[in-house]
């Protein structure tokens, strides 16, 4: 293997792997607002044994990515898994999941639900189950292509 395609080790932040081609960049605008001084690799279409179509994978040196940050990856990238480093040893790995519920995280796509009003001030609240999205106010569905980061 060519050394000049490797991205390099990081010793202490966060690696996700896994990401369906395409949509490193996605991923990337998810977590970006976190993001000072970050030394960040990004790559995109390699080669998977997992994702028949390639991947994607980031890693980002000294970051580690807050509990919302992963569920809106886990919406963009269902199958990614999260790597966490420190002081070069892995400490956690694991699969990103959709929660049952998230607050705040998306939006319900009915646009007369009370949590799209803006006068209203109603932090949205989705239920996730069997890969259908349920609004908490307004019990609008939908699925996972209809979601609104």
């Amino acid at each position: 293997m060519n050394k000049d395609n490797i991205i390099g080790k990081i010793e202490n932040g966060v690696v996700i792997d896994h990401i369906p081609k395409g949509k490193v960049w996605k991923v990337f605008e998810i977590l970006k607002n976190g993001l000072s001084f970050a030394r960040i690799s990004l790559a995109d279409n390699c080669e998977s044994h997992k994702l028949l179509d390639g991947k994607g994978l980031i890693k980002i040196e000294n970051f580690y990515p807050s509990a919302k940050e992963l569920n809106l990856v886990a919406l963009v990238a269902p199958q990614a898994t999260i790597t966490i480093l420190k002081f070069g040893e892995i400490i956690d790995k694991k699969k990103v999941k959709i929660p049952e519920k998230l607050e705040g995280v998306i939006f319900c796509i009915n646009s007369n639900c009370i949590s799209r009003n803006g006068s209203e001030k109603v932090m949205s609240k989705i239920f996730f189950k069997e890969g259908v999205f349920t609004c908490h106010y307004c019990k609008h569905t939908f699925l996972e292509k209809d979601v609104i980061i």
